[in-house]
């Protein structure tokens, strides 16, 4: 069955220049909230971003966040079946790095090649060694399918691990 939902948690907020979002639009500061998204299947979750812990988000910039929110992200986290992101930024990835079970959460995280190849993408963010080791990443193609409806589309652009996470709920 696809998905019958998609949930999602905002857990931390930077801002930035608006011409950082929109080429020409000014030095005015725009809002760029940080979301973590959970696709409800009748049998199983995925998560979509893992979001960003407080102290990494405060280390990136970030000018506000919710704990009650990332609190509930890590949980999903625990639930889910799989996880993936968007891309290999710190405010995509660090929940899962720093996720207190992230050894385990890796059996079922589905990263790319891309998105492990440059460590330095994610700074101010560190994977533990250890939630590594043998960690075999998602060869790249243009497009992997992960559930029913759900297919990842490779789109490098931003960093190199980008991609597009497609969803067809069951309605």
């Amino acid at each position: 069955d696809k998905a019958t939902s998609v949930h999602f948690e905002p857990v931390g907020r930077f801002e930035f220049p608006k011409t950082a979002v929109v080429a020409g639009d000014g030095w005015a500061m725009a809002d760029m909230t940080v979301y973590s998204y959970q696709l409800v299947f009748p049998s199983q979750r995925i998560i979509v971003d893992a979001a960003m812990d407080e102290a990494t988000g405060k280390k990136g910039g970030a000018v506000w966040f919710d704990g009650a929110a990332f609190a509930r992200v890590l949980a999903g986290m625990s639930e889910a079946s799989v996880i993936v992101v968007t891309h290999e930024h710190f405010d995509h990835l660090a929940g899962l790095a720093m996720h207190p079970d992230v050894k385990a959460l890796m059996k079922k995280a589905v990263l790319t090649e891309a998105q492990l190849a440059e460590p330095k993408r994610m700074d101010p963010l560190v994977f533990p060694p250890e939630a590594l080791e043998g960690y075999r990443p998602l060869s790249t193609r243009a497009l992997h399918p992960i559930a029913p409806g759900v297919v990842l589309i490779k789109a490098p652009g931003h960093t190199p691990g980008s991609q597009l996470v497609y969803v067809q709920r069951a309605d």
